[in-house]
């Protein structure tokens, strides 16, 4: 059995919004702390820094809720010297087609290492 098939006995919820948000949280308290500018939200679950397209930016990628039960990979990245002074923008959108909590994660996991370059 896997760790997210581990951490999704744990959730009494059977809402798979709320479970997505658990696992969110399960994950985010072995992260690393992320900067101030990280991209948040209602809608973001989890966000985990990448390396930037070029050595010069700050990259994120987040699984942020698009609808009920509805998943995206998002990128959202900004350059280095502008971190403190502009906003985050977003490159590009991961549809996730998949209605499963642990999918969806499985998806979003593909999407990390296809940036990272595994």
């Amino acid at each position: 059995m896997g760790i997210i098939e581990t951490l999704l006995e744990e959730i009494d919820s059977s809402d798979i919004d709320e479970q997505i948000a658990e696992l969110s949280n399960k994950i985010l308290e072995e992260e690393p702390t992320l900067p101030d500018f990280a991209p948040e939200g209602p809608n973001v679950f989890l966000t985990i820094e990448v390396p930037g397209k070029n050595k010069n930016e700050f990259a994120f990628l987040c699984l942020e809720r698009e609808g009920p039960e509805s998943f995206v990979t998002v990128f959202w990245s900004v350059l280095k010297k502008n971190a403190v002074t502009e906003n985050l923008r977003k490159r590009n959108v991961w549809e996730i087609k998949e209605v499963k909590p642990h999918k969806i994660f499985k998806e979003f996991a593909k999407t990390i290492k296809f940036m990272k370059g595994e």
